[in-house]
Formats: C-alpha cells, sequence, structure tokens
C-alpha cells in the first residue's frame, strides 16, 4: 500500500483531494463542508459544483486513519445509498441516465 495511492492498481488522475470524516454525517475538505447521511457523496457533488475535475481521486481519514478511497469523485457523485442501505445504485434522478457497464468493460 503505497502513501499516496492506497491501491496502486487504480492508477490517481489529476490531484488527489483529501477529506476529513467527523462523526457519522459530515465531512470536509477544503473550505467545503457537507453534513449528510452520505456525506463523501454529497462532498463530492459539491466538489464538481466547486470546479473540480470529475476524474479526480479523494482520500478521506477519520483523524489520522485512511478509511476511504474515491477513485472518481465524478462517479461517487452519480451514485445514492441503495436502498437495502448496503452499498450503492446510480442516482435515480428523473432524466439521468445509470452508468451501464458492458460486457467488454466499455459504458454507454
Amino acid at each position: 500500500m503505497d502513501a499516496i495511492n492506497p491501491y496502486p492498481e487504480i492508477p490517481l488522475q489529476g490531484n488527489t483531494i483529501t477529506a476529513q470524516l467527523f462523526g457519522d454525517d459530515t465531512a470536509c475538505a477544503g473550505s467545503i463542508t457537507v453534513r449528510s447521511a452520505s456525506p463523501i457523496l454529497g462532498l463530492c457533488k459539491q466538489l464538481l459544483a466547486a470546479g473540480h475535475h470529475p476524474a479526480t481521486p479523494l482520500v478521506a481519514y477519520r483523524r489520522d486513519v485512511l478509511c476511504l478511497f474515491v477513485a472518481s469523485i465524478g462517479e461517487a457523485a452519480g451514485l445514492e445509498i441503495s436502498a437495502h442501505g448496503v452499498g450503492f445504485r446510480p442516482l435515480s434522478e428523473r432524466g439521468r441516465r445509470p452508468v451501464v457497464r458492458f460486457a467488454d468493460g466499455g459504458r454507454r
């Protein structure tokens, strides 16, 4: 495990954003603070709205312990917590098409 990229098999693109988690509902990165039931997903949405590139990775810490690695804030911003409460699914906003991965690895 590399200190900069905890998952070397996933190449980092752009500058990595560092976030802090507080409690179970708050995430902060720079001057952006989000409080929600899924704070990292909300933070990714806010980072995109602030102009960060969608391919930017994010690492989240709780104090000094790495607790979450997001390969792409753009992809994370397009997710929501699944109805089962475990895992994620594409956002179900009206008019938004979910990301579909095909067997050949492509997205359409």
